[in-house]
């Protein structure tokens, strides 16, 4: 949400000052208009041309921006951005959430925009609240305006929704318009729906152009002070991470500052949130319930929130049940327990303990959810890609 402060010195400059005034000016807003004003207003001087004077000032804004003593690195007293969602969006950082098509990701960051906006907490998490940029080239505004109703959104909320832009990633232009449409929205978070929309000619899975893609978002992330979310889709019929599974190069996760996957547990509106990359702190992950009643919709955390990433360790009781399991397919609890006390010689006790533990560790679903004490239930190995 950074303005610009810079005042055109009415004085004529020589072309080092020149030089110097405009890259102090890209340093605080790059790639913004006021910067290409400056130019022209000064483009005859001396017979310099508009592109001598910006090349120049960039370079130099470049090495302001980008090389620093250690002194002058630990003398910076500029503040920690502070997270926009406690642990899971940090400040001035970008986000690529991928899931599979339909699970629920348009929604849950809809609810996040209704959320930050109106200064509540979101899924029991504290949020830093400001305007938030919405730019949606997959869905019309007809349905926009539909799912907004259905989250109770208030129409006096700071959120601004822009259905096109004329640049994409493939161009350093869009920098400068995507940074525009977000200072002119103070927003703190941008979110863009979703990233094939914004691809224009760049080739998913090409490393070099993605890793490109994923620069241009941090330059916008830098300009505005903002965070961004980038929605994204899995491959089908994949199985792992969001870094595993995200379609494309992989470049792209690399580039960003924080990955995280969202899978539904089969057909009870579950979503598992998952963090595999956060690069400010310790990943997170919970889970949560699309709930919908009349009309409306809400996200209803359940449990607490985790963090880190401490892998599962799995031990014959475990691999005795995953094994049953293989296939796919939905198996009755009771058979399982039957077999999994043969083959590794534990009481039932145990092996309701271990589909406990492996169901929280999202490696195996069951149904019902809500289930009773001594109750029959389903279970079958978690389908990763939902």
């Amino acid at each position: 949400m950074k303005k610009d402060s810079f005042v055109l010195d009415t004085k004529s400059p020589t072309f080092e000052e020149l030089v110097v005034d405009l890259a102090e000016l890209l340093v605080a807003s790059p790639e913004k208009q006021a910067a290409e004003q400056f130019c022209l207003t000064w483009a005859t001087l001396g017979g310099h041309s508009y592109e001598d004077i910006l090349h120049h000032a960039r370079k130099q804004a470049w090495r302001q921006r980008n090389i620093f003593t250690l002194a002058d690195l630990l003398a910076d007293k500029r503040p920690v951005p502070p997270d926009v969602v406690q642990g899971f969006v940090p400040g001035e950082s970008v986000v690529v959430l991928a899931g599979k098509e339909g699970v629920g990701k348009s929604y849950l960051l809809l609810e996040l925009a209704v959320t930050l906006a109106g200064d509540k907490p979101w899924q029991g998490l504290a949020v830093h609240q400001g305007g938030v940029l919405l730019v949606d080239k997959e869905n019309r505004p007809v349905r926009l305006r539909e799912r907004f109703k259905k989250l109770a959104a208030k129409a006096n909320l700071p959120i601004t929704i822009v259905t096109d832009m004329e640049f994409d990633l493939d161009a350093d232009k869009f920098v400068q318009e995507l940074s525009g449409l977000a200072i002119d929205a103070e927003a703190r978070l941008i979110i863009l729906d979703s990233l094939s929309d914004f691809l224009g000619d760049t080739d998913e899975n090409s490393n070099s152009q993605m890793g490109a893609a994923a620069g241009r978002l941090r330059q916008v992330s830098e300009a505005t002070g903002a965070s961004v979310i980038v929605i994204h889709h899995v491959a089908k019929s994949t199985s792992g991470t969001a870094q595993q599974t995200a379609r494309g190069a992989s470049a792209l996760m690399g580039g960003v500052d924080v990955v995280c996957q969202i899978r539904r547990s089969d057909n009870s509106g579950i979503l598992q949130i998952m963090q595999d990359k956060n690069r400010m702190g310790s990943p997170v992950r919970f889970n949560t319930r699309m709930i919908f009643t009349d009309g409306s919709l809400r996200f209803e955390r359940i449990g607490e929130v985790e963090h880190g990433l401490e892998p599962v360790q799995l031990d014959a009781t475990d691999s005795a049940i995953t094994s049953e399991l293989k296939g796919g397919e939905w198996h009755w609890s009771n058979e399982v327990k039957v077999a999994v006390e043969a083959a590794a010689n534990v009481t039932s006790k145990t092996v309701f303990n271990h589909i406990d533990k492996l169901t929280a560790a999202g490696i195996v679903s069951v149904r019902p959810t809500d289930r009773q004490p001594r109750q029959r239930f389903e279970i079958r190995l978690m389908d990763q890609s939902q």
